[in-house]
């Protein structure tokens, strides 16, 4: 019979290392902290864009509030008024408010009005024009919803 003969000169199998399973785990790894950042920037996106809104609605609540007995004159609504003014001009700019740009001219109008207070030393009452505007004014303002 056919016998094999001894080979000598074939050597042992090699270990080879297998490192696919650290691979994996790496890469579901990255995955993982990818989408939690995802998801936690988008969840700060949603709030800073809620955290506008809520600015607006401030602002506008506090003109609502806003009243002439509370001020002692007239020098400190003119002021208050414009910078009030300025502040929902700019918020509105912030989240592209084109719908509500008549009441932003009028508040533009009445600060205008008021300037006549700010400067002076001593300043006198707010005249009954100015008043009636202002409540114009604020029952518009107040009728924006946002």
């Amino acid at each position: 019979m056919n016998e094999i003969p001894d080979l000598r000169d074939i050597k042992s199998l090699y270990n080879v290392l297998d490192y696919s399973f650290y691979y994996f785990i790496f890469v579901v790894a990255i995955n993982v902290i990818a989408i939690i950042a995802i998801i936690y920037f988008i969840y700060h996106i949603i709030k800073f864009y809620k955290n506008k809104k809520q600015r607006l609605r401030n602002l506008i609540q506090d003109i609502g509030s806003m009243d002439f007995m509370d001020l002692k004159n007239s020098k400190d609504y003119a002021y208050k008024f414009t910078d009030y003014t300025y502040k929902i001009q700019d918020e509105f700019k912030k989240l592209k408010i084109t719908k509500y740009q008549n009441v932003i001219q009028d508040m533009n109008t009445l600060s205008k009005s008021l300037e006549l207070y700010k400067y002076k030393k001593q300043s006198e009452a707010i005249n009954k024009e100015d008043e009636i505007q202002f409540q114009k004014i604020k029952d518009k303002i107040l009728a924006i919803s946002i």
